[in-house]
């Protein structure tokens, strides 16, 4: 449930009653599995919700005590300080704020808050939450259309708007042309997903693809799919071309054009780390967090995105020991 606020008369005029806010999240930023574990940390604690009342409700219906939504005006961070004071009041200013994603992030250095992320939230930010049961096979793939010649690939979405939909279809296509049938199973919110959909109309059926939104919760996939692939929209910005001397005008240029644009929030390592968990084989492009762990990831199971044939090769011999 979503608490409302409070209006209580004071010297003549009414004010506004709000508890203090625990954490702030970006729930773009966030998959199912994240807001369950950011609701166990928080037990209870209010949090301020950057994005829509969908999103809050959202976050509500996975434990989150929403104290209060703000979405900056046009999309802007950089012209909400305003607003985002008058929808979260007062914040911890003693360092045990906790952010999630980068709208969080910047939301707390507009209200001059230093957030508790790179401390004790760092540590806590890498726990999984507790495991849970998958949904039946024969359900999930029926809901599909997979018929028993194919395999099923889960486009890992953590959160769904950061991942490659179009590249990933690309890449299941070319396995599917080494002798494995592949449908692809991906979020409706992905980028690039209606392009994906496009290109597999185009292909007459070779090339297969199926929209679940529950695919950012890969447990709840697990018993139905025979491998995953994660693929990132974009490097991060400590990636390529990241300099650090950004200064003046050039850095508030760079922060209204950051914040006049729709983000798209990085992609973390908690799809492919929950994937494994769930005994689904995982593939990883390079520019993923997943790539940076080898005890998860064999190094023949990492690719370069530029090279969508080594990612096919790499599913196709994960599908072929399979079927031994």
């Amino acid at each position: 449930m979503i608490p409302q606020r409070t209006a209580i008369s004071g010297s003549g005029s009414a004010a506004i009653v709000r508890p203090r806010m625990a954490a702030l999240i970006d729930v773009n930023a966030c998959a199912p599995p994240r807001l369950r574990s950011i609701a166990a940390r928080l037990a209870g604690r209010p949090a301020g919700i950057i994005g829509t009342a969908a999103e809050a409700r959202r976050a509500a219906s996975f434990g989150v005590n929403v104290g209060s939504s703000c979405l900056p005006p046009l999309g802007a961070m950089v012209l909400s300080g305003s607003v985002l004071r008058g929808a979260f009041g007062r914040l911890p200013s003693d360092g045990s704020l906790l952010t999630f994603g980068q709208r969080a992030h910047e939301a707390a250095r507009l209200l001059g808050v230093s957030p508790a992320f790179g401390t004790r939230a760092a540590a806590l930010d890498d726990a999984l939450p507790e495991p849970i049961d998958s949904l039946p096979r024969d359900e999930l793939r029926a809901a599909w259309g997979v018929d028993a010649s194919e395999r099923v690939c889960l486009l890992l979405a953590s959160p769904a708007a950061s991942c490659d939909a179009r590249m990933a279809l690309d890449i299941a296509g070319r396995t599917s042309m080494l002798g494995h049938p592949v449908v692809l199973v991906v979020h409706p919110s992905s980028p690039g997903a209606a392009r994906a959909e496009r290109l597999a109309s185009a292909a007459g059926g070779a090339w297969r693809l199926a929209f679940d939104a529950r695919v950012d919760d890969p447990e709840l996939l697990a018993s139905a799919a025979d491998v995953a692939i994660a693929i990132d929209l974009r490097i991060g910005r400590g990636g390529p071309g990241a300099t650090g001397r950004d200064s003046g005008i050039s850095a508030f240029a760079l922060a209204f054009a950051r914040g006049i644009t729709a983000m798209i929030p990085d992609g973390d390592s908690w799809g492919a780390r929950l994937a494994a968990r769930a005994g689904i084989p995982v593939v990883v492009a390079s520019n993923t967090p997943a790539a940076s762990m080898p005890d998860m990831v064999p190094a023949e199971r990492i690719f370069d995105p530029r090279r969508p044939n080594v990612a096919a090769v790499a599913l196709h011999t994960i599908l072929s020991a399979a079927s031994r």
